[in-house]
């Protein structure tokens, strides 16, 4: 009889075994499906300044500078209307188009060319006005592989914060560059997306707070009168916990 138990107890564990991995392989196929998607993407709409198309590298190797680059945003538009912007941040692999939807779930199971990934897309807050919003808000899923805004987790090391502090979007084919200014780790629930202010004095209490809440500090002046961006993505230090990076738009 015992005999019988111990060969019962194998075999499920076994089988756990078995389905866990069949689990870890599907993932990690989903994953590539996922890279392979966007380095399509990359290679039918990005060019370097010679015209030529960049070589995406869907292993996801780090660049080491923003190459000037030019996006085909009209080829982006025909497969999602509601491709907004491209963005990319030096030294890290965040290299994408970027999307609004009508709320913010879609684009949180949906991809670029609608279809349900695990990586989804990175996109904007339904909220936002980009022609008139002081701050615009970008949401990405912080996934394993280290795609889409994973690698704002880099932020949290100070000497990473320090030394890589560009983000550019490009609109139009117009870059626009942000420079970092604050990174911390809050809650889903904390009030940080804010999109627009009633006043001169809201938007500069919400840049003090943001701030403040810095792991790191940056003497970067900011005015009233300035544009921000804010990137969020999941954070594994709590429950509901969020990685968020601002950055100021300092030329276009």
């Amino acid at each position: 009889m015992k005999i019988n138990i111990k060969k019962s107890f194998g075999f499920i564990f076994l089988l756990i075994a078995i389905i866990s991995m069949i689990d870890l392989i599907y993932i990690f196929y989903e994953y590539k499906k996922d890279r392979d998607m966007y380095s399509e993407l990359v290679k039918s709409a990005v060019y370097n300044e010679s015209d030529k198309k960049i070589e995406f590298d869907n292993s996801l190797k780090v660049s080491n500078s923003l190459e000037k680059i030019n996006i085909n945003e009209d080829k982006l538009k025909s497969i999602n209307s509601d491709y907004k912007f491209w963005i990319r941040i030096e030294n890290t692999k965040i290299n994408y188009p970027v999307v609004q939807g009508k709320d913010n779930d879609y684009y949180t199971i949906y991809d670029f060319e609608r279809k349900k990934r695990k990586a989804a897309s990175i996109f904007i807050d339904c909220r936002n006005d980009m022609q008139k919003d002081k701050n615009i808000i970008i949401y990405g899923h912080n996934m394993h592989d280290g795609s889409m805004f994973h690698d704002l987790i880099k932020f949290k090391d100070k000497n990473f914060f320090e030394n890589n502090k560009t983000i550019e979007i490009t609109i139009n084919n117009k870059k626009y560059i942000y420079e970092i200014f604050s990174v911390y780790v809050t809650s889903s629930s904390d009030n940080y997306l804010i999109t627009a202010f009633s006043s001169p004095k809201d938007f500069m209490e919400y840049i003090s707070k943001a701030k403040s809440k810095s792991l790191f500090k940056n003497n970067l002046e900011i005015t009233s009168d300035d544009k921000i961006i804010t990137l969020s993505t999941c954070s594994y230090e709590f429950n509901d916990a969020r990685t968020v990076v601002h950055a100021k738009l300092i030329k276009q």
